[in-house]
């Protein structure tokens, strides 16, 4: 009696979930979208982008990688998001987008265009105000390893132009803080922010007052013969250069003008020096 009663409850609820299916209009399951061929869904993509529908070119560009992942036109669809995200000031989605093709595509031809774009979303977000340079360091580096990579491309030609208003932004804080601590008469942290200019930053418009301004630090602390080294450099190299006359006429002057105070501490200052 009890199977009986188990198997017409059984059926009852089959024959309800029949009469369901047949009285409801919408089958219980959804059947599958229709997948928009590529070249539509490309051409939707564009129009959105063309018309400054960022957010709708994303999502279609997005499509295109997933539904034809197996093509040529995931990479440039990938490509396309990364371009759409910079035009919309972006650069951390940017960046984000970028390295997934790196990662996916490491070998594709347009692999120097997205190293390149890398670089400019660093260079855009540097600040000269900004006393953390990690962008600009990052900047630097990008379009240095861009360079040596892809030498021979129009890409490489600007990333050479935008790496030497890099470097004198660099060589302009070494300055500045240079200038700061001649100042203050701190002359071994003054010498070592202009000896990295030296150094690191020869082709930026700061190298000839840095070898003036070393000369100058040496003349005055009455180490003649580094002042002498510095001027030699200087005229050597910016022979017609005002920094190179004044260096000069310090040198030919050979008289120390350290005051008395400071003399006493010259002895120390040399071993810090060597």
């Amino acid at each position: 009696m009890f199977k009986l009663k188990r198997i017409f409850s059984i059926l009852l609820v089959f024959l309800l979930i029949l009469s369901c299916s047949s009285s409801n209009d919408k089958p219980l399951v959804p059947p599958p979208k229709e997948k928009i061929s590529l070249p539509k869904l490309w051409g939707f993509a564009m129009d959105d982008f063309n018309n400054g529908n960022a957010e709708g070119a994303i999502e279609k560009f997005k499509m295109v990688e997933k539904d034809y992942s197996y093509t040529e036109w995931a990479p440039k669809s990938l490509l396309m998001m990364a371009y759409v995200y910079y035009e919309a000031n972006r650069c951390s989605d940017t960046l984000s987008i970028l390295e997934r093709y790196v990662k996916f595509y490491p070998s594709n031809p347009e692999r120097v265009y997205v190293e390149y774009l890398k670089g400019v979303c660093y260079f855009e977000e540097v600040s000269e105000f900004s006393k953390d340079q990690e962008k600009t360091v990052k900047a630097i580096n990008q379009f240095k390893s861009l360079i040596n990579t892809y030498p021979n491309t129009e890409y490489a030609d600007d990333a050479k132009y935008k790496l030497d208003l890099l470097n004198d932004l660099m060589a302009g804080k070494e300055m500045y803080v240079a200038r700061y601590y001649m100042n203050k008469r701190k002359w071994a942290a003054a010498i070592g922010r202009l000896k990295t200019i030296v150094d690191k930053y020869q082709t930026t418009i700061y190298i000839e007052e840095a070898l003036y301004r070393l000369v100058e630090i040496y003349h005055k602390l009455g180490l003649e013969e580094d002042a002498s080294k510095a001027a030699a450099i200087l005229g050597y190299n910016f022979n017609s250069s005002e920094w190179y006359k004044k260096s000069y006429l310090l040198v030919s002057t050979n008289q120390t003008t350290l005051p008395k105070k400071d003399k006493s501490l010259l002895d120390g200052f040399k071993k810090i020096l060597n």
